[in-house]
């Protein structure tokens, strides 16, 4: 018997547009992989932060440093009510607003991100 090879190249799937689709996820799934890559992100960045903070400047951790800034800039009737709300817990609810807020920000840079973008270019 005798072996018959081909030189075909396999045949690439392509999307509507043209593009080559066998390396992108499927459609529906590009939010949640944009929404968790931006979660992993925001983690890694805020963790990176606070444990540089407690090697040079334990006082200086990110969390401590906006919620200094966010209670030095906040009206003195609302900080009466959240005192009056959250009693010995006011700080500790700061940060958790403080970490919602940052996980909700790395969530949508990491939807937007997730978006594919079309690059045009012009021969000069």
């Amino acid at each position: 018997m005798r072996d018959v090879t081909t030189d075909r190249e396999p045949i690439a799937r392509t999307a509507p547009d043209g593009s080559d689709s066998s390396r992108r996820a499927p459609r529906a799934l590009r939010p949640v992989l944009g929404m968790s890559g931006g979660l992993s992100a925001g983690v890694a960045a805020l963790a990176t932060a606070e444990l540089t903070s407690v090697a040079v400047r334990p006082e200086a951790s990110p969390l401590t440093a906006v919620g200094g800034a966010v209670i030095d800039r906040t009206p003195a009737a609302v900080k009466d009510f959240a005192i009056r709300t959250f009693g010995s817990q006011d700080k500790l609810a700061l940060q958790l607003g403080i970490v919602t807020l940052l996980v909700l920000f790395a969530l949508s840079l990491g939807l937007s991100s997730g978006s594919p973008r079309s690059v045009t270019t012009r021969a000069v």
